[in-house]
């Protein structure tokens, strides 16, 4: 009977594991699909802009100086759009799968750190486990489609960095059809727009109205130093999270951003840049518990504890099965002799 019950248990975690690949994959390649249509929104708005906007501003207005501000201002936040969005797509968030591989079944017995259920790895403050990734993500914020990768601690930067740009470029080029459309002076000049302008400028204005309201957010949480996650957490705490809520927010935002940017000086984090963070996205200096980092530095010193974590994690459950059935085994001896007893 407990044989049939592992073999079902057995099965039972295959087909979740099998649907869960199914799972992945199909958000991978809706997430690929996704960044091809990004690339060609980039390009018919970049191709619109150029030949509707600067083009027949300078035909209409005649002036080589408002040809080159326009110029300079479109195409540095058009190409900052574009470095940034290929940046967060390529870069890593940083992930568990990165991380020194332990020996989990030690460091839950000695140490008080977390672990996870699904990648069976262990768990660092501010890391979640993504379904699409099939991995626990450093500091993560959320699975963006958009870009087919997550969004956490090192490339949350870029993500900003995008929505900024991309809303910042949208905006404009929303000013510049505004005045092609409502400015007599490009009435002789109408009959030179592209086939797509029309269609292009209705998608900025709304773009540029959804743009604005999820950036407004992003921004505003990295300045209280909280991700999606943390911040939904805190606003809707569940019993588990509030005996473990840690609060991870510097005291001012400056020191919020610098942990995303690397730099202090405000200028220089809008700028295109792969500098170094100042925390590894493990351990964080400003962690009001310590028994993480206080746990990795032993693990680190101790080259015992570096081990794969599926054979321990197989090990442990067969243990952990043939554990219960030597007690079942107990059981049944104590219930026979109690049985013999009462009938002598």
């Amino acid at each position: 009977m407990q044989m049939q019950d592992s073999a079902y248990l057995n099965q039972h975690q295959d087909n979740n594991q099998k649907m869960n690949k199914v799972y992945s994959q199909v958000f991978k390649l809706i997430g690929v699909c996704l960044q091809i249509l990004f690339m060609g929104l980039y390009g018919v708005i970049n191709y619109s802009m150029i030949f509707d906007i600067i083009l027949l501003h300078h035909q209409a207005y005649q002036s080589i100086a408002l040809t080159v501000i326009i110029s300079t201002i479109l195409g540095f936040t058009s190409l900052n759009t574009l470095f940034n969005y290929l940046a967060v797509c390529a870069i890593s968030p940083g992930s568990t799968f990165e991380f020194p591989v332990v020996n989990v079944e030690q460091i839950q017995q000695q140490f008080n750190i977390n672990t996870c259920s699904k990648c069976r790895k262990v768990k660092p403050p501010r890391s979640h486990h993504c379904s699409v990734c099939n991995k626990c993500i450093f500091k993560m914020d959320h699975h963006c489609p958009w870009i087919n990768n997550c969004v956490g601690h090192f490339n949350m930067r870029y993500f900003l960095l995008f929505l900024f740009y991309s809303n910042i470029t949208l905006i404009l080029a929303s000013i510049g059809y505004l005045n092609l459309t409502f400015n007599s002076i490009f009435d002789d000049y109408l009959n030179q727009v592209t086939f797509s302008v029309n269609v292009v400028a209705i998608m900025c204005y709304a773009l540029s109205v959804a743009m604005s309201m999820f950036s407004l957010m992003n921004w505003l949480l990295a300045l209280k130093g909280y991700t999606q996650i943390e911040y939904w957490n805190k606003k809707i705490p569940t019993p588990q999270d509030s005996q473990k809520q840690i609060t991870f927010e510097h005291a001012n935002c400056i020191d919020n951003l610098n942990e995303i940017f690397g730099t202090k000086v405000v200028y220089k984090m809008f700028l295109p840049s792969f500098r170094k963070q100042p925390e590894d996205g493990v351990t964080w200096k400003n962690c009001k518990s310590n028994i993480f980092q206080q746990s990795l530095q032993d693990i680190s010193n101790n080259p015992n504890y570096i081990n794969t974590t599926q054979l321990q994690y197989k090990n442990k459950e067969n243990g952990q099965n043939k554990k219960n059935q030597f007690q079942q085994i107990q059981q049944n001896d104590h219930d026979i002799f109690q049985l013999t007893d009462e009938t002598l």
